[in-house]
């Protein structure tokens, strides 16, 4: 009946699948006046394809009335989209570690 919850069992829903690869580069130098001092130079790539993870769906079914004058159990009109990334996009990070 319209207005009432309905009886789906649990994950019956599913979302598209997260996907993330992170790597990092590093490279050391070492001083040659004096062998112990170390310079580090580091990449590190967060999200390095660049690929879209979504984020989970608008769960809230009852966010109040869709629309002036609805009903306040109506639908909202916004209950199962993704409209958004659970991740940001690609992020490179350097560094520069000196160590003695």
């Amino acid at each position: 009946p319209a207005g009432t919850f309905g009886n789906v069992g649990r994950n019956a829903l599913t979302t598209p699948h997260f996907q993330s690869i992170d790597f990092a580069l590093h490279k050391q130098f070492h001083m040659p006046h004096n062998e112990q001092h170390v310079v580090q130079f580091r990449l590190e790539a967060f999200n390095a394809l660049n690929h879209p993870s979504w984020d989970r769906p608008q769960a809230n079914i009852l966010a109040g009335a869709p629309f002036p004058g609805a009903p306040p159990n109506a639908a909202h009109q916004g209950f199962g989209v993704i409209s958004n990334t659970a991740i940001p996009m690609r992020q490179l990070q350097l560094a520069l570690k000196y160590s003695f």
